[in-house]
């Protein structure tokens, strides 16, 4: 696709020569008749460059590649109507480049928006007091989950940021999973977390999607070719639960959390602990789960599906498969997640962690 795509531009652009080299008379140029006076034929060959351009900024991975597109596009198509009985059919070619531009700018101000919401909370983290509170405070599984991770003091993060590889399932009759990148954003010390995906069901149809908690608030928002709305539902009993109960079970990738004013623990035996968590008004509650040595096996919770009025809730539970040590602490680096549904178990999501990394202030 990405291939194809520089082709076009750069055979695109290249025959805008044509336009330029009749104005300047340097070869007969049969396919084109009418006159081209040297202004124009400049013009013609500025949209070639333009188009060439536009190539090798797409070809590095230039975020803004789509703009110069789209200027030259427009250039493009005022030439081809000044010749339109010879030039007509580059108008389908200006049109196949429109369409992954114009993906391409909704795409860069979907991620535009998603930086600025990660940005307040950033500033909220930074205004945000730390919790004094020790290991020897909590159940003695908890204790020997934090001491097995390499939690030897109570420093919170005031930013933990995690890059993601996933394998994904939209919905339950879906038989291939779909992969997808990701990257979230999670400030400990003022629960809230913010999470970006880009998912390609097939070559035509990218998806991008941003799940969010932030002040007691949780939001989804799905949009298929970074424009149509697929899911777009926020602050709602039950989306803010479920946001945060999502924030409760991936504190796995920051144990630190654990001691968090925000969490309170209660233990059920010596390989599990219930914890529950307050903010905003908003409560979510959880069961971790711990193999002997204090490895997070899972969490398990009770949660919104569905954020519909009549939406029940349905068991959710986060496994871990993998563990590795980053930067000194270790977390679970490979899980997946199921939905215990009245049909049967459903895995939906196979997630491998790329890298993990924490900010202290």
């Amino acid at each position: 696709m990405k291939a194809a795509l520089i082709g076009l531009l750069i055979i695109h652009g290249l025959i805008h020569l044509m336009g330029f080299i009749k104005a300047f008379n340097l070869a007969k140029i049969d396919a084109l008749n009418s006159f081209i006076s040297k202004p124009v034929g400049i013009i013609w060959l500025t949209v070639c460059l333009l188009f060439i351009l536009t190539a090798v900024l797409y070809l590095t991975d230039y975020d803004r590649w789509w703009a110069l597109a789209i200027v030259a596009i427009i250039l493009s198509q005022i030439l081809i109507i000044t010749v339109w009985k010879e030039a007509k059919f580059g108008s389908i070619a200006n049109l196949l480049i429109l369409i992954p531009a114009i993906v391409a700018c909704a795409t860069f101000y979907f991620i535009k928006m998603v930086a600025n919401e990660r940005a307040l909370m950033i500033l909220q983290s930074q205004t945000s007091t730390i919790s004094d509170r020790k290991i020897s405070d909590l159940p003695p599984v908890v204790q020997l989950w934090l001491t097995n991770s390499g939690v030897t003091n109570a420093r919170i993060p005031n930013e933990v940021y995690v890059t993601q590889s996933l394998q994904m399932k939209l919905d339950e009759s879906q038989e291939d999973w779909v992969a997808a990148e990701a990257t979230q954003l999670f400030t400990p010390t003022a629960p809230a977390f913010n999470w970006q995906v880009k998912l390609k069901p097939n070559l035509f149809m990218p998806i991008v999607g941003r799940d969010e908690y932030f002040e007691g608030k949780g939001g989804m928002l799905i949009k298929l070719l970074g424009m149509y709305p697929i899911v777009d539902v926020a602050d709602n009993k039950r989306i803010n639960e479920a946001a945060l109960q999502r924030y409760l079970a991936e504190i796995c990738w920051f144990p630190q959390a654990a001691l968090s004013e925000f969490i309170s623990w209660k233990a059920i035996d010596s390989h599990s602990a219930e914890a529950t968590i307050h903010h905003f008004g908003t409560i979510a509650t959880g069961i971790f789960q711990f193999d002997d040595t204090g490895n997070f096996r899972a969490f398990k919770t009770m949660r919104y599906k569905g954020v519909e009025e009549g939406d029940e809730k349905v068991e959710w539970t986060v496994s871990a498969i993998e563990h590795q040590t980053i930067n000194d602490i270790k977390v679970p680096t490979k899980l997946e997640a199921e939905w215990n549904l009245p049909t049967g178990k459903w895995k939906w999501l196979k997630l491998q962690v790329d890298s993990v990394s924490y900010t202290y202030e």
